[in-house]
């Protein structure tokens, strides 16, 4: 795929600067090098790529802590030190961070786990620019300047939420992708009233254990939820994105 195709045309992230290339929707630090095959490119303009580069940097160094895919542990041990060793504050801030807590389970049981203090606002950004990625990628949308963008974390109340309103009605199943050997699996679908509709239910590293700060029954999620489309289609806003379990 030639790279002019991503010159000159709409950011899709900021949609009024020019595009200067190409930009992986799934940044090519979340996978290992053998599993950068086939990702998802929109064209974006010189500052929302820096911008996006460094959200994706932040992710990449803090949530393979909480991976459970195949290639979890390869991950940690091989990618996340080299990371960090850039990052000298970063790598303070995570080690300074790290205890042990009670976590419950959706399913009631109460397990002691490992955890990483993580910033909601970082990751909630990343995941919206995220979304306009894919809604670009898959259906050559462009939100415009009054649209929202709401990022969820899906606990268990939200995860049936957007089950039973948005995915179960559907009159067919959900565009759904698998990326580096299951290293992001995501559905999603655009709304047929509305084209900057579209509903995301996202999962990195085979489903992080995502803890809310505020803690309770239903605090941990494994799925990242995104709605983008006017405000009348927004949902409820989640839990705040605390830790991520190790």
């Amino acid at each position: 795929m030639g790279s002019k195709k991503y010159k000159g045309v709409p950011c899709v992230y900021c949609t009024e600067a020019p595009s200067v290339g190409p930009d992986h929707v799934f940044a090519r630090q979340f996978f290992l090098p053998q599993h950068r095959d086939r990702l998802p490119i929109v064209p974006a303009c010189r500052a929302c790529n820096g911008h996006k580069s460094t959200l994706e940097h932040y992710a990449a160094a803090v949530f393979p802590f909480g991976g459970r895919h195949r290639a979890a542990l390869a991950n940690l041990e091989e990618m996340v030190p080299k990371r960090l060793e850039r990052n000298a504050p970063l790598r303070s801030r995570i080690r300074e961070g790290m205890h042990q807590v009670l976590l419950r389970q959706p399913s009631g049981l109460v397990v002691p786990a490992g955890v990483v203090p993580i910033e909601f606002e970082p990751i909630e950004e990343l995941f919206g620019l995220i979304a306009r990625g894919l809604l670009w990628y898959h259906f050559r949308t462009l939100l415009r300047d009054d649209d929202l963008v709401t990022v969820q974390a899906l606990n268990g109340e939200l995860e049936r939420f957007y089950e039973e309103n948005f995915f179960a009605p559907l009159p067919r199943p959900p565009l759904t992708q698998k990326l580096g050997d299951d290293t992001v699996v995501y559905q999603g679908f655009q709304t047929s009233d509305c084209p900057q509709g579209s509903v995301w239910r996202i999962r990195l590293y085979g489903g992080l254990q995502l803890a809310s700060s505020a803690g309770g029954d239903d605090s941990i999620a494994s799925t990242i939820g995104v709605i983008t489309g006017p405000a009348s289609f927004e949902g409820g806003r989640g839990g705040d994105l605390g830790s991520t379990s190790t």
